[in-house]
């Protein structure tokens, strides 16, 4: 009797759904890979907040595994359910695929691997790709370090009264930012113009006064950075946010509602959204 035997590829299996159907060696990573994946998570899993890393009898311990996003061998049944879902990398062992999770998360992540627990983590890796994008897009964008004395004066000091051209500088705002912004942070950029305008104008004045053309080189800053934002297909909400958060790291501030101030300003006096 002649006996038929099936050939398969090799590296791939034919024995059942639950069975890989690749063979990919898991890979020994560096020492640099986890420290720039852990780098991007803050030495915290990223889905129950567990800290990572431990200590035990004066050493340090990892307390993680790192998880492949998109699975490194994917079974007939995970080909099947991520089936049209957005892959970050093509290599299953490109960094955009991996991530720190706790030994728990890891396991309940892979067993069963389900599509929603799968686009969480799509989504939070994609989001600390865009925040270290956006980490290289500062780093190209200067901002003179006397806006940070301004940002100073404003945490130290609080303007006597309302500008008396709130109304005015209300309607300028909703006619850049209706559509573009929410009601609740249009209402919040309008406040801080009502409150601050003035004071901001003042300080801007100052500074030219003892270096001539610094308003103007600090507004072109932030035009430009603006730009490069809306060039990029930025949403506004989040060219907002992106402004705010690059003035807080450039100057060293520690004042969220400051540096919101500052854009607020820019916004009212047509560098931003014009």
């Amino acid at each position: 009797m002649i006996r038929m035997v099936r050939v398969t590829r090799p590296g791939t299996s034919m024995l059942g759904k639950n069975r890989k159907i690749m063979t990919n060696e898991h890979p020994d990573f560096t020492p640099n890979v986890h420290i720039q994946l852990m780098a991007e998570i803050q030495g915290i899993c990223p889905l129950c907040g567990k800290v990572l890393m431990y200590s035990k009898k004066n050493r340090t311990y990892k307390g993680y595994e790192i998880a492949h996003i998109y699975p490194l061998n994917p079974s007939v049944e995970e080909i099947g359910v991520l089936q049209g879902e957005e892959q970050l990398s093509k290599d299953v062992n490109d960094l955009k695929n991996l991530i720190p999770l706790c030994e728990s998360c890891h396991g309940r992540f892979d067993k069963p691997r389900t599509v929603e627990e799968y686009r969480e983590l799509v989504y939070l890796k994609k989001t600390i790709i865009n925040d270290i994008e956006e980490r290289n897009i500062w780093n190209g964008h200067p901002i003179k370090e006397e806006l940070g004395s301004i940002i100073d004066r404003l945490v130290d000091g609080t303007p006597d009264s309302l500008s008396s051209d709130l109304e005015y500088h209300s309607k300028t705002i909703d006619d850049k930012t209706v559509g573009l912004l929410s009601g609740v942070l249009r209402m919040r950029i309008k406040m801080d113009v009502g409150v601050y305008f003035a004071f901001v104008q003042e300080r801007l004045s100052d500074l030219d006064k003892s270096n001539p053309g610094m308003s103007e080189v600090i507004a072109m800053q932030i035009k430009l950075y603006y730009s490069d934002q809306k060039i990029r297909g930025i949403k506004p909400p989040d060219i907002y946010s992106n402004l705010v958060q690059w003035i807080k790291e450039k100057t060293g501030s520690q004042s969220q509602q400051a540096c919101e101030i500052i854009i607020s300003f820019f916004i009212q006096n047509c560098e931003v959204f014009s």
